[in-house]
């Protein structure tokens, strides 16, 4: 009886510090990094303006005369008319996929996207056109952005293996993954 007791109190003490979420049918979880793909042939033919979008996640921020523009990563350019600073205006969005860095000379925007760097003729900001479009590595398919790697806290970061059979990696989104066969090494 004693026996059976310690049993069912052994068993149940596993059963409850198990981590199922850690767990589950497919293999262990855990954070990483997912590819975000682009579903045409022709990046270039992405890059277009839009409705504007709120301003949630942002990075650098370029002045052009009354406008301000506004880096989201990942995703392209808000486009802000700064005429009244005490009441700006959301006018637009500028899509760029896979854009984290932008700079500004005159009427063009220099963009980076998805391992090209383009250069788009913004003098019509309601109508941007691109000019030139330069592949510069494959390798940005290959990994999630170092900067979000060296921001891990863990020793390691892992992340969906791209398959180029979906498309061009445009982006990365940190996710929950099952069972990821492809890290790299946080230095």
């Amino acid at each position: 009886m004693t026996r059976n007791i310690t049993l069912s109190l052994f068993m149940g003490l596993a059963l409850f510090g198990c981590n199922t979420d850690r767990m589950n049918m497919t293999g262990p979880t855990t954070m990483g990094f997912k590819p975000i793909y682009a579903s045409s042939g022709n990046l270039k033919d992405l890059i277009k303006s839009t409705a504007a979008k709120p301003l949630t996640e942002t990075g650098k921020i370029y002045v052009k005369g009354n406008l301000l523009l506004v880096n989201r990563p990942y995703e392209g350019v808000h486009v802000i008319d700064n005429t009244d600073s005490k009441n700006p205006v959301n006018m637009a969005f500028l899509q760029i996929p896979g854009n984290v860095d932008v700079t500004i000379k005159g009427d063009y925007m220099y963009a980076d996207y998805a391992g090209k760097i383009c250069v788009i003729d913004i003098h019509d900001i309601a109508n941007p056109r691109v000019t030139q479009d330069v592949t510069l590595d494959t390798k940005y398919q290959q990994y999630p952005p170092q900067a979000d790697i060296t921001n891990s806290w863990s020793w390691r970061t892992y992340f969906e293996c791209p398959d180029k059979k979906k498309g061009t990696v445009v982006g990365w989104v940190y996710t929950r993954l099952n069972s990821p066969k492809c890290w790299r090494d946080n230095q």
